[in-house]
C-alpha cells in the first residue's frame, strides 16, 4: 500500500509535497530502497507511476500502521493523495502491460496489437474507430485499417481485411476463417 503523490494543501492553496515534510512511522513496512516498491520495482498505482510515493503497509498485519506528519507551521487545509497498491511488484520490465475499463452492458470486445519488432516500435497510434474497426497509424506514414466482421457468434466465417493506404496507393489483404475449415 503506498499513498502517491501525497500532499498537504494549505489554506492559500499552495501544495506541499508530502516528502519534504517531517514524518514518523510505526510499524510501516519500508522499502529497500526510496521511489521504490517492497521489490525494488516501480510504484504504479491503478497503472500510473508515481515517482514520489510514502509506504503504507503495515510490517505486522495485526496492527494498523501509522505515518504521523507534523503539520506545525503549514497551515495545513487538506491533505491529498493518490491511495493503492502497487501491482505488480517488483521488476516488471518483461511482464505484459495490461489496461483495464470498467463498463456497463452486455457485451465487450477486446482485441490486442501485437507488434513483433526488433528495434524501434514503428506503431505511431491505434485506435478502435467503432466495434468492427481499428486505423494503425504507423511512424512511415502508413495506415492500415483492420475491419473485422461476423466476429459474433460460434467463431466460424469470421472476415478480416486490412487495408493498407501510403501516398495514395492504397492494398487491401483479406482472409476468413471459413477459407481454413476442412468441413
Amino acid at each position: 500500500v503506498f499513498w502517491g503523490n501525497a500532499r498537504i494543501v494549505g489554506r492559500d492553496g499552495k501544495e506541499i509535497p508530502l516528502q519534504s515534510s517531517a514524518m514518523k512511522f510505526e510499524n510501516v513496512l519500508q522499502p529497500r530502497e526510496q521511489g521504490k516498491d517492497y521489490f525494488g520495482g516501480p510504484i504504479k498505482i491503478a497503472g500510473n507511476p508515481f515517482d514520489h510515493a510514502t509506504p503504507g503497509q503495515p510490517q505486522d498485519v495485526n496492527s494498523p500502521a501509522i505515518v504521523r506528519i507534523d503539520l506545525a507551521g503549514m497551515d495545513a487545509m487538506r491533505f491529498k493523495a493518490t491511495l493503492g497498491g502497487d501491482f505488480p511488484l517488483g521488476n516488471e520490465s518483461g511482464l505484459r502491460k495490461t489496461y483495464s475499463i470498467r463498463s456497463h452492458g452486455t457485451q465487450a470486445r477486446f482485441l490486442t496489437l501485437i507488434e513483433p519488432h526488433a528495434a524501434a516500435s514503428v506503431i505511431k497510434r491505434a485506435v478502435a474507430t467503432d466495434a468492427d474497426h481499428l486505423r494503425v497509424e504507423l511512424t512511415d506514414g502508413n495506415v492500415q485499417t483492420i475491419t473485422i466482421q461476423k466476429f459474433d457468434g460460434d467463431g466460424k466465417n469470421i472476415h478480416v481485411e486490412m487495408t493498407d493506404t501510403h501516398g495514395g496507393a492504397v492494398q487491401t489483404e483479406s482472409t476468413s476463417t471459413d477459407q481454413h475449415d476442412s468441413n
